[in-house]
């Protein structure tokens, strides 16, 4: 996912697994609405380098598109940023699921730097713990990112289907600490898949699911406090590094959710 840079990575166990049923699992919301229902919702994410956004019900289902674009001061470290949704009720929330079809992404690379970031996707982010004992700020809130990732190296239209967890280095969490990543393979656009994260507090491990197999990603840090921030939100995201050369390195994304399950 794109959601950080790594900085470091703590044990990582995955296993592939069969997906076990659960009585907590509820649908949250299916759009089947002719608006976004502010009773669920509100706006999350938009800079001024989005240069395109939607966020809108069609037949049915969200459609959250993103146009982005790189700065060209120079060839630094470049931008992200988020378009999409937070959950108004987050507290008590374990996990989700959601239903996803991406039916276009691009990412153009920085001409002469290929290997510098430039991602986009759709993802689930969230929020369970703080590894601290008395949090007073962001530092130690844990944040998970499960969804899809387009990079300028795939082929085909390919998606990569990923997950990441990071701990706040500090206050603003500007700085991050990778505790565990990992992939399942790749999607095809223009499919629906079915993607989410599961948080098993007593066995200190989260669970991420595709499309009815899951991995199993255990963790050694405290996790009994809650987070400073408990936001959970769906969203299409972007991180471009900046570029000075042309053509200017730039994400486009159009993808519909549908069938938001959430557990407490």
């Amino acid at each position: 996912m794109m959601m950080y840079k790594a900085t470091a990575t703590a044990l990582l166990a995955t296993l592939f697994v069969a997906v076990p049923g659960t009585a907590k699992e509820r649908l949250y919301d299916d759009f089947s609405g002719r608006m976004i229902n502010s009773k669920k919702w509100y706006g999350a994410g938009g800079d001024v380098w989005m240069l395109e956004t939607s966020r809108a019900i069609v037949k049915g289902r969200l459609h959250l598109g993103m146009t982005a674009y790189s700065g060209q001061q120079d060839d630094g470290a470049g931008v992200g940023g988020v378009f999409g949704l937070y959950l108004r009720s987050p507290e008590g929330i374990t996990g989700a699921t959601y239903d996803v079809d991406v039916t276009n992404a691009v990412a153009q690379a920085c001409p002469g730097k290929p290997s510098e970031e430039v991602v986009t996707g759709p993802e689930f982010r969230a929020r369970f713990f703080n590894t601290q004992a008395s949090p007073t700020s962001q530092q130690g809130d844990v944040e998970v990112a499960v969804g899809f990732d387009r990079r300028p190296t795939d082929v085909g239209g390919a998606l990569t289907a990923a997950f990441i967890y990071q701990e706040c280095d500090n206050a603003t969490c500007s700085s991050n600490t990778t505790l565990g990543q990992g992939t399942f393979g790749t999607v095809a656009p223009g499919t629906t898949n079915n993607i989410g994260v599961r948080w098993e507090q007593k066995r200190h491990r989260f669970v991420f699911e595709l499309n009815g197999v899951a991995k199993i990603s255990r963790y050694n840090v405290s996790d009994s406090s809650p987070p400073f921030l408990a936001e959970k939100e769906i969203d299409v995201a972007r991180e471009i590094a900046d570029c000075a050369a042309t053509p200017r390195p730039y994400t486009t994304i159009d993808a519909y959710f549908d069938n938001i399950r959430v557990i407490r």
